[in-house]
């Protein structure tokens, strides 16, 4: 008669652990489909904005963004990229050089970051270590 009694827990036990299981591979299985698609609704997202900002980059990109920024400063990524813009590539020391004299009130300790951002971003292109150009510079449009 135990053994039956013990029998019939474990089977009960063992009903119950795989409706556990079932449910949690429902989870996963529901958590996987939602992490997709919100992959797929960063990468849309992505590539909005890099058509955005590629659309930026057009003939009269300059004059745009001082018109949207017209009561505003220009922040110190914006100030960058209208000087080299200007000019078929700066170095470094020419961007820090103007930088210091156009733009006093700008703190240049993030100018290396900024610098990399615009790189990793397209707006920028290393064209040699300290040398810097624009896409529209570098190949008459943007990329």
């Amino acid at each position: 008669m135990d053994d039956a009694k013990t029998l019939a827990e474990t089977k009960d036990r063992l009903a119950r652990a795989e409706a556990t299981v079932a449910a949690v591979r429902a989870a996963c299985d529901s958590a996987a489909r939602r992490a997709e698609v919100s992959q797929r609704v960063a990468d849309g997202a992505e590539k909005l904005l890099r058509a955005r900002a590629d659309a930026r980059q057009g003939p009269h990109a300059a004059e745009d963004a001082q018109e949207r920024t017209r009561t505003a400063p220009r922040t110190l990524a914006q100030e960058l990229l209208a000087f080299i813009r200007g000019r078929r590539s700066a170095t470094r020391k020419e961007i820090v050089t103007y930088l210091s004299s156009a733009r006093p009130d700008l703190k240049l300790s993030g100018l290396g970051p900024e610098i990399s951002d615009l790189v990793k971003a397209g707006l920028l292109i290393r064209v040699s270590t300290g040398l810097y150009t624009t896409p529209e510079n570098a190949g008459g449009g943007a990329m």
